[in-house]
């Protein structure tokens, strides 16, 4: 009988770990937006697994920080593929000292962007979060805490206005206060709000805020 699951109630590590100090013999499969991985325990050790095009160790180091999707488990089945030989204990704190290493990099990156659009004719301030609404990176104002909040709740009716109206998913809104403008952009799990004077020209300014967007995107920061 397999086991059915969500890596948001049980992570990935957790279940490595589970299966490989219960020695069983079994198969995992996981879903991590469209993308399968397998991974495969015999008698406490993980003689092959594979995601998005790598197989072994390579495959264990890019799924280890992996916190959603679905996935299945079924006991009693073995593959004759044999990719790794290194220790399952090893490939969980490699794979987690390789994960913190690159979110170290992708903090500077956030940081980049953020004084990159403070550089923008207008902006009085910026916010990139997490879709839960924590902030990545953002620019030096005494609201972030509170507007970080709005930001979020905004981006969750943006989803809900969307589907309600058969319009899709709406990326992007223009608020406008008594003392600012606010533009929300949504993409690829984080949020970006970008607080601009309240008689900003978004038609001339526009266009430098989405390259700075695309070069965010794009790794060219």
């Amino acid at each position: 009988m397999a086991l059915i699951g969500n890596l948001k109630e049980f992570s990935l590590v957790n279940l490595i770990q589970l299966n490989c100090l219960e020695k069983k013999t079994a198969k995992l499969t996981f879903n991590f937006r469209g993308k399968i991985g397998v991974i495969y325990f015999e008698n406490g050790e993980i003689p092959h697994a594979q995601y998005d095009n790598s197989t072994g160790p390579d495959a264990m180091y890019k799924v280890i920080h992996l916190n959603e999707g679905e996935f299945k488990i079924e006991e009693g089945i073995r593959t004759n593929l044999r990719t790794n030989s290194t220790k399952w204990s090893e490939l969980i704190l490699e794979g987690m000292r390789l994960y913190d290493e690159s979110q170290l990099g992708q903090d500077e990156v956030h940081s980049v962007l953020i004084r990159n659009l403070m550089q923008v004719d207008s902006v009085l301030a910026t916010v990139l979060l997490q879709a839960d609404g924590n902030a990545l990176a953002h620019s030096d104002f005494e609201e972030v805490k509170l507007y970080s909040s709005m930001l979020a709740f905004l981006v969750s009716r943006l989803h809900t206005t969307g589907q309600s109206c058969n319009i899709g998913h709406m990326s992007k809104a223009t608020i406008n206060f008594s003392d600012k403008v606010l533009q929300v952009y949504e993409q690829d799990q984080t949020i970006l709000g970008i607080f601009y004077q309240p008689q900003v020209d978004l038609k001339r300014i526009e266009p430098q805020v989405m390259r700075e967007i695309s070069n965010y995107k794009s790794g060219q920061l």
